[in-house]
């Protein structure tokens, strides 16, 4: 008999609002840092991370067909789910801003990306048999 072992490379961090894990069902925000950081760099990262999945809601918003927008928005709202937020950074308007080279970029009308995202870097999955 063979065994599955995963091994993973890279990075992958989940954010926003999650049911828990498979054997754990708790509806929560993720806990996304395994690192002790000061309060300051897990807000910073934290709102950092907000920003860019924001930008890329606002991407999507902007460039499927708008039927598809409305549907995946109309099943969120009848569901009663809140936006994207996370322990450090309360639910509400994207007040965010995202800072690339010293330069801060803002953007007052986007709105909050759905309740949950990934974020990954150099991630892989693989399974070998032993």
């Amino acid at each position: 008999m063979s065994t599955l072992q995963p091994t993973h490379t890279g990075a992958m961090v989940q954010l926003g609002w999650n049911a828990g894990p498979r054997h754990a069902r708790v509806w929560g925000l993720a806990k996304s840092f395994t690192k002790n950081l000061s309060a300051n760099d897990r807000y910073a990262a934290d709102q950092r991370a907000v920003a860019a999945l924001s930008l890329m809601w606002s991407f999507v918003r902007t460039c499927l067909p708008l039927e598809i927008v409305d549907a995946v928005e109309d099943v969120l709202d009848e569901a009663g789910m809140p936006r994207l937020a996370t322990r450090n950074i309360e639910q509400g308007k994207l007040k965010e801003h995202l800072l690339l080279e010293n330069i801060i970029y803002s953007f007052p009308l986007a709105q909050r990306a759905p309740p949950e995202g990934y974020l990954s870097q150099g991630y892989a999955a693989y399974v070998s048999k032993t």
